[in-house]
């Protein structure tokens, strides 16, 4: 007979594989890192390879809960003492509105935003430098790596980005590197 944490863990790990999630660790995270200010880019350290899973990640993701963004791999993932919670396919900014690189946090989310400056929809919103934020993109849905975004980090994958959504409250740190 199973526990019930063990129980538990396996639905969670049926209900998350279903939802298109990949690399769904076996604990929650129980601590929200403190509130940090945007730090300038700055060149980054090299990264590292997590073992089975053709990720690169920067240094600076293997402590604490943090999302990170590669421009390079174009993926955004939720990291939790350097073991991948999440794998998210990602779309940045063209080259004449890029994603900012850096150190940034989660300042403000909004779960149906709308931008207005464009006045497109933007679900599960998580802003973290200036305007840019991390979204939901039917377009990316729709067109695939075909376009970019006016620096946001699009996803396209609406059930992943609602289970990082409600697992990512304000504060959390991101960390977006090529």
């Amino acid at each position: 007979m199973r526990s019930p944490r063990a129980a538990s863990l396996a639905a969670a790990l049926v209900m998350s594989l279903s939802a298109g999630v990949v690399g769904v660790a076996n604990a929650e995270p129980t601590a929200s890192p403190e509130p940090r200010q945007s730090s300038p880019a700055v060149a980054s350290p090299a990264t590292l390879p997590i073992s089975n899973t053709g990720a690169h990640l920067d240094r600076r993701c293997m402590k604490g809960t943090v999302i990170c963004a590669s421009k390079k791999q174009r993926k955004l993932w939720m990291v939790h003492n350097g073991r991948i919670l999440i794998t998210l396919d990602a779309r940045f900014g063209r080259a004449s509105e890029p994603t900012a690189e850096g150190v940034h946090t989660i300042y403000w989310k909004d779960k149906n935003h709308v931008s207005s400056v464009y006045g497109s929809p933007m679900p599960y919103s998580m802003f973290f430098y200036r305007g840019q934020a991390i979204h939901y993109s039917s377009d990316f849905s729709r067109r695939g790596w075909n376009g970019a975004s006016h620096g946001c980090i699009n996803i396209r994958n609406m059930s992943g980005l609602k289970w990082l959504w409600n697992r990512t409250p304000t504060g959390r740190k991101v960390i977006v590197f090529k």
